[in-house]
């Protein structure tokens, strides 16, 4: 793995991957965040977000230290059984909030528990001319992409996948006004995962291989739509 910063707020980790192209190296960019963008200060939320059905509020460690149940909340948080969920709580209580955040993290809250949570950072993907030609015949291969770099829902709180991820395509559109991206990407945990991103949600599997795969590939929704 390696590490690159520039300017006072960018940072990039990278690695290697196996050549697409040949003659070509391949990048695979893990995380690429940018404080002043994928980090522009949500409102800071106020105790009546606990109260509510339905809440998204966006966390950081400042924001838990404002509201210590909110931190409680967290550290209570039961996905729903299997691998991928307990991926995706292990790194909510043991990395999520670490600084600097290399991705943005937003808990989907009900009466003071969480339901869901997903986090994004800016991130790239290779496509075909077929594929690109879906998003109106962009340019370059590597298109740039926002990450659906984490997500899970509570055990115990059905139906809300597709409303968290209409969420966070909001999101991820909010922040093409400040840097370029065509797609929303995912990177599948598994087989199975994968066919539930492509047959629930519409993701198609681009030519881009899941960081440490061989067989999983990087999933890609357009932003246009």
């Amino acid at each position: 793995m390696w590490e690159m910063t520039w300017a006072p707020d960018g940072r990039a980790t990278f690695e290697y991957g196996e050549e697409l192209r040949r003659g070509d190296p391949h990048i695979v960019w893990r995380r690429v965040r940018f404080s002043a963008v994928m980090n522009v200060p949500d409102p800071s939320p106020s105790h009546d977000v606990l109260e509510r059905a339905r809440a998204y509020v966006r966390v950081d460690r400042s924001v838990v230290a404002g509201l210590p149940e909110l931190g409680e909340a967290i550290g209570a948080f039961q996905p729903v059984p299997g691998p991928a969920g307990a991926s995706v709580a292990e790194w909510l209580a043991e990395r999520a909030l670490n600084e600097p955040q290399e991705a943005t993290v937003r808990v989907r809250l009900s009466h003071g528990k969480v339901a869901g949570v997903y986090a994004l950072c800016a991130a790239q993907v290779a496509l075909s001319r077929e594929e690109r030609a879906q998003l109106g015949g962009v340019h370059y291969r590597t298109q740039p992409a926002i990450l659906l770099a984490q997500f899970a829902r509570a055990d115990g709180s059905p139906g809300i996948g597709e409303e968290m991820l209409q969420h966070a395509n909001r999101i991820a559109q909010r922040a093409t006004r400040y840097i370029g991206a065509t797609v929303l990407v995912v990177d599948p945990f598994d087989s199975d995962t994968a066919e539930m991103w492509e047959q629930r949600f519409g993701f198609q599997d681009s030519e881009q291989p899941v960081p440490g795969s061989r067989s999983l590939h990087r999933q890609w929704l357009s932003l246009q739509s």
